[in-house]
């Protein structure tokens, strides 16, 4: 299966028939892609986002699984910030995301197994991510 990933904004893949359950929002999700990528895909945290879309004319449905990476860290700040003024916290972890359309075929895979921060899990085998920012 390819799966196109963005880091940035991407357009989402419209289907129609529904969500495997009902109520599914925007819910916490285990992840595993075992496969390969034609761009640097960093390693990413555990347990994701499902972002989930609807249109009732027509009545389409769509996925976007929302994945977060630790992209840095802030660096020491060469002077003082001014007074009041906001700033980052040296040495905190700068955080990436990288959005991934779900066709319907990938949609069918999401099981409901709720565990300890999330409630939905998926596994794809032999996933070939594709980038399509360039990045």
């Amino acid at each position: 299966m390819t799966l196109d990933y963005s880091f940035g904004a991407v357009p989402q893949i419209w289907f129609s028939g529904g969500l495997p359950y009902d109520g599914m929002k925007t819910e916490k999700v285990q992840v595993t892609l075992p496969g390969t990528s034609d761009g640097p895909f960093p390693p990413t945290f555990k347990i994701g986002d499902l972002l989930c879309y609807h249109r009732p004319s027509p009545d389409e449905w769509a996925v976007v699984l929302l994945l977060q990476y630790h992209a840095g860290t802030n660096p020491p700040m060469p002077t003082a910030p001014p007074l009041g003024a906001w700033h980052p916290a040296p040495g905190a972890p700068i955080i990436g995301q990288i959005r991934i359309p779900l066709p319907p075929d990938a949609v069918r895979q999401i099981k409901r197994n709720p565990g300890e921060g999330y409630d939905y899990e998926l596994t794809l085998r032999d996933v070939r991510l594709r980038n399509v920012t360039g990045e």
